[in-house]
């Protein structure tokens, strides 16, 4: 159980209400970690424009950020955040292979980029980031695609240890949009 109670869309401050509009449009309900957020508007806008960003296709595509985002939320033993990002990779074309692998539960090919984004997000969750895991990396990966990474992986170290800490409970998402 949560120990913090979720703003409910309609109490939501009039700073809020666009936000929440999104995730409602998107996902039909909006996620309980930015419902719980939403008792420090400010702190919820700066957060919801970086996730955002951090998370929109860009030089890395969605897939692999999915794949960083639930190979660091394993690590961290998130179930939070497990329940949306493993969803979400599926969405995006990662296998159930794949996403098994990511959780520790066996073995799935990956492309080298792939690997090298993954192992990167884990040197990172674990604080070894080492010379060979940061080679693969530039290997693979220009400048800008290692700065997206990194911060993807830098926001799901951030939110599973907030989700973690408080308790927030899992979104319950209805079956279909529209």
């Amino acid at each position: 159980m949560s120990r913090l109670t979720a703003v409910e869309p309609q109490n939501a401050a009039p700073a809020v209400k666009p936000m929440f509009d999104s995730f409602i449009a998107e996902r039909g309900a909006v996620p309980n970690m930015f419902r719980t957020l939403a008792h420090a508007p400010d702190l919820l806008k700066t957060f919801f424009d970086h996730f955002r960003a951090a998370l929109a296709e860009g030089e890395v595509p969605v897939r692999i950020k999915e794949m960083v985002a639930v190979r660091v939320s394993h690590l961290n033993c998130s179930r939070y955040c497990l329940g949306s990002h493993t969803g979400l990779a599926k969405r995006f074309g990662v296998t159930d292979a794949q996403i098994e692998a990511l959780q520790g539960r066996g073995s799935a090919d990956f492309t080298p980029a792939e690997k090298a984004a993954v192992d990167f997000a884990e040197g990172l969750t674990n604080g070894d980031v080492t010379e060979a895991i940061f080679a693969a990396l530039r290997k693979n990966w220009s400048e800008r695609a290692i700065v997206e990474i990194a911060c993807v992986a830098c926001v799901f170290n951030y939110t599973n240890k907030f989700n973690s800490a408080l308790h927030t409970d899992l979104t319950v998402y209805p079956k279909k949009l529209g």
